[in-house]
């Protein structure tokens, strides 16, 4: 018994929502600790209403600060085009501030005594302060797939740790804070770095934050007669 009351008490990680999913936004904007809510819809036109959505939605849950953020200024311009909306990059908001040189081995297994070794010198553009977002906002992730926590890096340059998900959920500070973050985004898209590394890949969120997540995927569907969109949902 003893057991068994241990394991009920300790709260699930993820939770998959199968209700009513208006009501489960709902749900989720008025918890007051820290969480994080991820979409997943390959219709891009699913993704837009879902953020129209909790955009007019926020306003009846006393919500001090809503952004809704993208991976980069490119995908930003698409969004705009396809939706309206024009989220923020990423790079622009949590990145900032005087870049500093750092000293890196460009080959690998060489020890810090081998005279040989080759160092190159590149700039790292540190994150910001989060001083700007409010203790309790709610942060929008469009296109959430597109963020990942693969090492990315220029041979001159690197933003952060060259991480772009993992710098993000250091930046919102959850430990500290009641912030919300909600990832929408397309699990069947190609992303710029590992599947499994993206923002809307749940085991790679459960490594990154300690408290709950919830689950929301819309199944593909064939609308149409369309050949092509019976190829594409196939695939």
């Amino acid at each position: 018994n003893t057991v068994n009351e241990v394991s009920v008490s300790i709260p699930k990680k993820v939770v998959e929502l199968e209700g009513d999913l208006e009501s489960e936004i709902k749900s989720f904007l008025d918890t007051e600790t820290s969480g994080i809510l991820v979409l997943e819809s390959m219709e891009a036109s699913m993704r837009d209403e879902w953020v129209h959505y909790i955009l007019s939605e926020v306003v009846h849950h006393d919500i001090p600060q809503t952004e809704t953020w993208t991976h980069s200024s490119r995908i930003r311009r698409k969004i705009k085009l396809r939706s309206g909306i024009a989220p923020d990059s990423l790079y622009n908001t949590i990145y900032g501030g005087a870049a500093k040189l750092s000293e890196e081995s460009n080959t690998p297994g060489i020890t810090e005594d081998d005279s040989n070794k080759e160092e190159e010198l590149f700039e790292v553009v540190p994150i910001r302060s989060d001083e700007s977002i409010d203790e309790r906002a709610v942060i929008i992730l469009q296109d959430a797939h597109l963020v990942s926590r693969s090492l990315h890096q220029s041979d001159l340059l690197r933003f952060g740790s060259g991480r772009l998900l993992e710098d993000l959920i250091k930046f919102l500070a959850f430990d500290s804070t009641n912030r919300k973050l909600i990832c929408i985004g397309d699990p069947y898209s190609l992303s710029y770095g590992k599947e499994e590394d993206s923002a809307i890949a749940l085991e790679t969120l459960k490594e990154l934050f300690d408290g709950q997540i919830q689950h929301f995927r819309a199944e593909p569907q064939i609308k149409t007669d369309s050949s092509i969109q019976k190829l594409r949902v196939d695939l």
